[in-house]
């Protein structure tokens, strides 16, 4: 475990190192206003306290009952939270905010998970605007607006469960009793996806498990809403 880092706080409960601070200054004054941050910087302590509540979910083989309120947390040791370059914000849904999150070098380096889908990893490297001043005041909005497709959530029933096809990031509705399987497709950008996981436990299938379970001959079809996974 190494040293705390030096944190500068843009607000309470918003922090980050400096050259991470500077950039999301600069994406605000571009967005126009202060960006949704749902968590930044978190300590040693506050993060353990999230690993062991994660941990004791996925060793439960995800039982509600043991879900905390929060999505994956790994080791402090590994953490970005920790380490002062990440950012937790519901932005990500906010037609044009990943784009130009990106360009501002705050990237989702964890899209592949659709319970994280909301993290964003300082990477300094492929900040565009590193070498611009950092602002003082937050100016108007350049985000452009875009339509949204419609949503279509629904609670599982008792007979449904929520997997992932972990080859291909693939998340579907599996139903017991009908034998049916819907895709929710494989784009870690959609908030179709993202409700579904937020909402409902799920667990991740390798390939050999999901061919033995769901493949031909098992007598599980394809139906309804997105695009089918592999065969």
């Amino acid at each position: 475990m190494g040293g705390a880092p030096t944190i500068v706080w843009l607000r309470p409960g918003v922090g980050y190192t400096a050259p991470a601070a500077a950039s999301m200054r600069r994406l605000e004054r571009a967005l126009g206003r202060e960006h949704d941050c749902n968590s930044s910087y978190r300590d040693y302590d506050e993060q353990m306290r999230m690993y062991n509540a994660w941990q004791r979910y996925v060793n439960s083989g995800y039982n509600p009952r043991y879900k905390p309120n929060h999505s994956r947390a790994i080791h402090p040791d590994t953490s970005e939270h920790c380490a002062g370059i990440a950012d937790d914000s519901d932005d990500w849904t906010t037609p044009g905010y990943i784009d130009l999150a990106a360009e501002h070098g705050w990237i989702r380096t964890a899209a592949w998970d659709p319970t994280e889908q909301h993290h964003f990893t300082y990477q300094w490297w492929k900040d565009q605007h590193r070498n611009d001043p950092e602002p003082t005041t937050v100016e108007p909005a350049t985000v452009e607006p875009a339509e949204e497709p419609p949503i279509k959530k629904r609670k599982l029933t008792m007979h449904e469960a929520l997997i992932v096809h972990e080859p291909t990031n693939a998340l579907l509705i599996v139903n017991v009793r009908e034998r049916t399987l819907i895709s929710l497709g494989k784009d870690p950008n959609s908030m179709l996806r993202a409700w579904y996981a937020e909402n409902h436990p799920w667990k991740f299938m390798g390939g050999e498990e999901w061919d033995r379970t769901f493949g031909k001959g098992s007598g599980y079809s394809y139906v309804g809403h997105g695009t089918p996974a592999p065969e």
